[in-house]
Order: C-alpha cells, then structure tokens, then sequence
C-alpha cells in the first residue's frame, strides 16, 4: 500500500461507518485527526502517563462507550515518543481482547527499538489485532511503502478496499523497497538511524542536565528534544554565527530568560534573541 497513512485509510473504512467511536491518547497523531473528520468517525481521547495510554482509562471507556476500535502507537508514540513498558502492553492487550475491541497499532517507529514486541505478541487470539508499519520513516520519505498484518477473514474487505482507492502500490518503489530488504540495505539504513538517534538522544540529555540540571529520562530512555539554533557551551554562554556574514564565531552572554543579547552593527543597539523558537516579548 502506499504508505502507512493509507494503511490507517482501508483499514479504518474497512472497521467503522461514519458516527462510530474509536478510542485514541488523549495526544494523538495529526494524520489520524484528519483521517477521521475525512471518515466522519468520532474520537475519544483516553488519559496517558509516562507509559502511554493508560490501562484503567481504556477498560473504561470500553465498558462505557460502543467503540469500534482502538488506535495507538505503544513504541515512540507520536507525538509525545513515549514507550509502553512490558507490563502496560499486555494489560492493554487483554483489556482489549476481553472487550472484543479491534486494535490498530501503528509502528512506524518501531525500528527504533526492535526488541520490543508488538500488543499483537500479549495475546491468544489476534482476530482483532491490526499491525501495521511503512517504510518512511524507516528508510526514506520518498519510498512509501505500507505494510498491514490483519485477521485472515478481514483479507477480503481490506483487498476490496486497497483496489477502491489506489489499486496497487508503486511498482517502481515497491520493486526498490523489495531490493533494499533482500540484499540487506534496508538493514543498514535503519542501524544507520538507530545510531544517530543514539547520538541525538546523548545530546539532548546533555543539555537538558546542563540547562536544567536533570536527567529524567521516560520508558526505555524516550526523549524527544528538538535541537537548539546554537550550540551551549559548558561555561553558560552560546555560540552562533554572527549577522555579520564573515564566517566568524562569537560568543554571547545568555540571561536568564535564555536570551543571548549582542548589539548589531548596523544600529549598535541592544537586542534580544532567544534560544527556543516563539514570540519575544523582551
């Protein structure tokens, strides 16, 4: 299929009419939002914590509410990259398989940490479980290609409408995707990104203990941090390259609103820019 979104596409038309209920985080992907007000299905936000989703909230809304359907990204949700603990997949798993609820479990992240098992492992019978993933996170944005793992009596349906709405996948795409994984590239391009994002994740943590002087780190490490426009130095102060446009480094004192403040050299007044993106009111 092309790409996972598409996959959310089939098999939510395929599991739901419109006015149905499908249970979400409370925080949820963007591309499920518009996928939803596209389906004119209805979404419930269930209490998180650090692990995700939380369990209670989910047995209660399954004995409150006609939900057709859970959605969820255990590993590195989007958008708050928080990971399920062992413990909390499988009390989700059983919550869902007692209730008879369809789970959709979107992993596009999951090449991240591949050792953790799917909700789809914690059960005894999958006829309810959809596991589903693609290839643009993992490999390239421009090779989407979706992957769908479904109960074997909802084959046909979905079959019907993968050909209602886009007939095949790109054959060309599927052909490189298909080569990728056969001569071991596709490997290399995802310990390739494990990798870096081990890196990131060293950065952000050493920043964060040095800005904040803390270390808190979520389920199996999970922090997202998005990088700051200048380097912080050891010594408090931060290093960007100068309006100038000469190619020399300069260093100014951050206050304690995480400013930097220089003066220009075309009006040699006092300004303030800020570390973090936002509107500046200083």
């Amino acid at each position: 299929m092309g790409g996972a979104q598409h996959v959310m596409a089939m098999v939510f038309s395929a599991l739901t009419n419109p006015g149905d209920t499908v249970l979400t985080g409370e925080l949820t992907y963007s591309g499920m939002k518009s996928l939803a007000n596209f389906l004119h299905i209805r979404l419930r936000g269930l209490a998180m914590d650090e692990e995700g989703i939380r369990a209670d909230a989910l047995e209660a809304a399954c004995a409150t509410t006609d939900a057709k359907a859970l959605y969820c990204m255990p590993t590195l949700q989007n958008p708050t990259a928080v990971v399920m603990s062992e413990r909390r997949r499988q009390e989700i798993a059983a919550i869902a398989e007692s209730y008879g609820l369809a789970v959709v479990e979107d992993d596009s992240y999951g090449f991240l940490l591949p050792e953790v098992k799917p909700l789809g492992a914690y059960v005894t019978t999958k006829k309810n479980f959809y596991y589903l993933t693609g290839t643009s996170k993992s490999l390239a944005p421009g090779l989407r290609i979706g992957y769908l793992l479904s109960p074997a009596e909802m084959v046909d349906r979905l079959a019907a409408a993968i050909s209602a709405t886009t007939f095949i996948a790109s054959p060309v795409t599927a052909e490189i995707v298909t080569a990728w994984l056969e001569n071991g590239t596709a490997d290399q391009v995802m310990d390739w990104k494990r990798g870096e994002v081990r890196n990131r994740q060293k950065l952000a943590r050493t920043w964060r203990s040095r800005r904040l002087g803390s270390r808190e780190r979520g389920a199996y490490g999970g922090l997202r941090a998005r990088s700051s426009r200048r380097t912080l130095l050891r010594d408090g102060r931060s290093r960007r390259k100068d309006s100038r446009g000469d190619g020399e480094r300069r260093s100014y004192p951050i206050d304690r609103r995480g400013r930097t403040a220089h003066r220009t050299r075309a009006h040699g007044a006092r300004v303030a820019l800020r570390s973090h993106g936002g509107r500046d009111t200083g």
